[in-house]
């Protein structure tokens, strides 16, 4: 959706024409996409607290990383109007921004839960091959992190570093999620540890689960992995239920991004709402729209848990 911020990015881009019209453009570019990838639901963003400090705090380090190449290439000049215009759009006044921002549809209409049921066999294969390619880029990019987590958690806690959960998948079937160890195990009690603490709100414990993707058991984007009890949970309390089944389970999703960490069956039943939204309206441009939002979703759980 447009609005008025994207268009402050473009703005505060213009002073870059005085260096060259190419500079400008990847100014707008890079201003654009960090001012996107910032924020969650337009409207929340700017009017709720936490949502306002991870847009901030997501803004800052993603501009940062742009830089970096960005000055390898000897153009570090395009990246400040991104810095700027965050810092902008962050100082302007709460009720103005209310105003010239409207909230967008993120869940679905309990009078439409009917209509949920229908399949995307096309799209569906089409994000399979999606699911394959992003899963070994991610784990390229990503083995480093994860050999140093394996090692961290081994010494802390010992074997073994990565373990498997049962977890309901499409369809309702069982599946055996990867999962890096996070907690210990006192008179019977688990608890989280306290490599858990630092590696659960970074996610870094999650990313065995792409070997979950290759072998197709869930997705890159979907409803989350339920546990069992969670599920019947949901099989009991939840109308239309069984309909986010129809989907793989996801690393990220609509609900994930959209939604906060449930504990009772009434919050169950909200995000449930969210998930039936992204079953019957997913596509192309709503996985990557959940893809570009998970690191804004990752520091406003990070904030919301220092508060």
């Amino acid at each position: 959706m447009f609005t008025i911020l994207y268009l402050v990015d473009v703005l505060i881009c213009i002073p870059v024409l005085m260096i060259g019209f190419g500079e400008t453009v990847w100014a707008v570019v890079a201003s654009i996409v960090v001012s996107f990838v910032s924020r969650a639901n337009e409207h929340r963003t700017v009017t709720t607290r936490t949502d306002r400090h991870a847009f901030l705090v997501t803004a800052l380090f993603l501009s940062s990383v742009v830089l970096i190449p960005a000055f390898l290439l000897g153009e570090p000049i395009v990246v400040l109007p991104a810095f700027l215009s965050s810092l902008l759009k962050y100082s302007l006044p709460q009720g103005f921004l209310a105003r010239v921002t409207r909230p967008s549809i993120e869940k679905l209409d309990p009078g439409d839960i009917d209509t949920v049921k229908r399949l995307k066999k096309r799209y569906d294969l089409f994000k399979r091959i999606v699911d394959v390619f992003v899963a070994i880029c991610l784990l390229v990019l990503l083995s480093p992190f994860l050999l140093i987590a394996v090692i961290v958690v081994m010494v802390h806690s010992g074997r073994p570093a990565i373990i498997v959960q049962r977890r309901i998948g499409r369809a309702g079937k069982d599946f055996m999620m990867l999962k890096l160890r996070t907690f210990s195990s006192r008179n019977g009690v688990h608890a989280v540890n306290g490599v858990g603490k630092l590696l659960r709100p970074l996610r870094i414990d999650e990313i065995p689960q792409l070997v979950n993707v290759l072998k197709g058991d869930m997705s890159i984007v979907g409803p989350r992995p339920e546990l069992p009890d969670f599920h019947q949970m949901g099989v009991e309390h939840v109308p239309n239920y069984e309909s986010r089944l129809l989907v793989n389970p996801g690393l990220t999703g609509w609900a994930q991004i959209n939604y906060k960490y449930t504990t009772t069956p009434g919050e169950y039943m909200e995000k449930t709402l969210y998930d039936l939204f992204y079953v019957k309206n997913r596509s192309f441009l709503i996985d990557l729209k959940c893809m570009a939002k998970t690191p804004h979703a990752l520091v406003k759980a990070l904030l919301a848990r220092k508060e």
